[in-house]
């Protein structure tokens, strides 16, 4: 194997471990430590691909795109009945997947960067109102068809949805607290049926 790809194949398994532990625990709890351990790698070949712990937190953040996970499949879907009905079942298959792991460290690293200003929590914050926008756009397209309920704003909606989901993918570890993510989701579209 090439040095270029053992060194891209060194960095993606740090990727990888930071964005397990940080989906695990919170980012401000995981130590650089605790990474080197997590990659099985020396505090040298962490500060070869990484200037800090924020700088792999972004790089954790950019691992798997939201946009290509949750958006893209349902971009296609043209009748705006479906596309609400299809983003609701796309956030309970990433959770059966394991892809709540993604909605997981989002929410630990919106958490813990929204309290200090820098580089990882200006883009945690553009990614939170990116999703909203796309979502409430969503929701108020089933609503002004006739196909959801009208009364609840598609924004409040939206902040809604990603707090269920925030919220379940926190739970799920837990064993036995958490409604699964299917029910919870079940449940929010009977809030705008209508």
């Amino acid at each position: 194997m090439a040095n270029g790809q053992r060194g891209r194949q060194r960095r993606d398994e740090l990727v990888r471990a930071g964005a397990h532990l940080f989906a695990l625990h919170e980012y401000s709890q995981s130590s650089t430590s605790d990474l080197l351990e997590a990659a099985s790698v020396s505090k040298g070949a962490f500060y070869h691909y990484f200037n800090s712990k924020e700088e792999l937190a972004v790089a954790a953040r950019c691992r798997r795109s939201l946009r290509r996970e949750l958006i893209e499949p349902i971009n296609g879907v043209v009748d705006p009945g479906q596309r609400w009905g299809r983003l609701l079942e796309r956030l309970a298959e990433l959770s059966a997947s394991g892809g709540w792991h993604d909605g997981l460290l989002l929410a630990r690293l919106v958490q813990d960067a929204g309290q200090q200003p820098n580089e990882l929590a200006e883009q945690l914050e553009r990614t939170i109102e990116g999703l909203v926008e796309t979502f409430a756009g969503w929701i108020g397209d089933a609503q002004r068809a006739g196909m959801i309920a009208g009364e609840l704003g598609p924004d409040a909606v939206a902040r809604l949805v990603l707090a269920a989901w925030f919220g379940a993918a926190g739970l799920d570890e837990l064993e036995g607290v958490a409604m699964p993510l299917d029910a919870l989701v079940g449940q929010l579209a009977l809030l705008t049926k209508k």
